[in-house]
């Protein structure tokens, strides 16, 4: 459906042409000026995980602006009418993958760290393991199969997607890169899917952009494949963009692995809370999961948050922690950006606090420090917008 969306605030030239895409779920809002597309924004509909939770997230994509009509603050107004629609529509929080200096002035901040971990190729072991088959990945008869052990390896990794069900997937066609296609493969163990794996269409590099798996018993099978791939590319080295907290990644600590971990500032992976309570009252079950975690379990305590979207009071008593009204407890105040990075994981509690604008009280430290553990945010790159 398209519908205009006229705004006095505009002038008379300017209107927001918006609608909705219902094949992949998005909403595309686009600026003209008179009879002119001048800027366009996508956002792209995910639900995301931040642990147990399951959160409704926009995916800003395909940001542009013609280019006769740039620097105009039309990409800006566009920018606005998205964070009002996501807003507006209840989203619980929006992401990104940004260039640097541009999206932070409307709150977003850093919440992706990029891992690139690096195997020889001789390294690896290169004999397939008896009992197993590889075969290219196919949708149809491989899709829920592959699609149920990526939940189960990524069940509690912040701001991966959860991925919906295989006649509407789009499946493996983001490589490491966004003109970079894929291709993927899966390992059989008597008709069974047992793993699966997706690299570049490289002839010049093996980039490996997902390792899934039944369990850690197909880890041979899948370096072999990858090995055997890397080979056939000549290439000295295989590039893997995997978490290194991974279970496939663990296990080639074995064979001498480079590890390293980028953090950008203010670009690439990004994300902000859009409404505040609604973000906390439907992740109290994952705070609750978080405190019986910890060392918190049978504390009582209550502490108020305070950020530019308002105000939250997380409770705890009974072993379980609630969004709850009231003017009692511990008073806190973070920006929220950083409330953001420290509800995904993306740092700690005493990390945020040397930071301007953070006031939390040292009674407040050991309670946050049991609701927000350090986490590793990683959204794959087959899911990327």
């Amino acid at each position: 459906m398209v519908h205009a969306s006229p705004d006095s605030r505009l002038g008379p030239d300017l209107a927001f042409y918006i609608h909705r895409e219902g094949r992949w779920p998005m909403t595309v809002v686009n600026l003209y000026h008179r009879a002119d597309k001048v800027s366009w924004i996508m956002i792209n509909h995910f639900i995301m995980r931040v642990g147990e939770a399951r959160l409704r997230v926009g995916g800003i994509g395909g940001v542009g602006t013609a280019k006769e009509h740039r620097n105009k603050g039309y990409s800006s107004l566009c920018m606005l009418k998205c964070l009002e629609i996501m807003e507006r529509d209840g989203f619980h929080l929006t992401a990104l993958f940004g260039i640097p200096n541009f999206y932070h002035r409307w709150g977003y901040a850093q919440a992706i760290p990029e891992p690139r971990l690096k195997l020889a190729t001789g390294a690896a072991p290169s004999t397939m393991p008896a009992g197993y088959r590889i075969v290219p990945f196919n949708r149809d008869r491989h899709g829920s199969q592959v699609l149920a052990l990526y939940a189960a390896n990524e069940a509690l990794r912040p701001l991966s997607v959860v991925r919906p069900p295989a006649r509407h997937w789009r499946g493996f066609r983001l490589g490491s890169w966004w003109f970079r296609r894929a291709e993927s493969f899966v390992v059989l163990r008597g008709g069974r899917v047992e793993g699966y794996g997706v690299n570049d269409q490289d002839r010049k590099a093996l980039i490996v952009t997902e390792a899934g798996y039944r369990t850690p018993e197909v880890f041979p099978a899948l370096a072999a494949e990858f090995a055997k791939r890397a080979k056939a590319r000549r290439v000295p080295d295989m590039t893997l963009h995997v978490p290194p907290d991974h279970a496939y990644a663990r296990y080639l600590r074995r064979f001498a692995l480079d590890v390293t971990l980028h953090y950008w500032r203010n670009g690439d992976g990004m994300a902000r809370i859009m409404c505040l309570e609604k973000t906390f009252r439907d992740c109290e079950g994952e705070l609750t999961r978080r405190l019986r975690a910890s060392g918190l379990a049978r504390s009582q305590f209550a502490v108020r948050i305070g950020c530019e979207l308002g105000e939250v009071r997380l409770a705890a008593a009974d072993g379980r922690v609630r969004v709850l009204p009231g003017a009692s407890g511990l008073r806190a105040t973070i920006p929220q950006g950083i409330l953001t990075q420290l509800l995904i994981g993306y740092r700690t509690v005493g990390d945020a606090m040397l930071e301007p604008g953070v006031r939390i009280p040292g009674d407040a430290v050991e309670p946050l420090s049991a609701l927000f553990p350090p986490a590793l945010p990683y959204t794959l790159c087959a899911d990327r917008y």
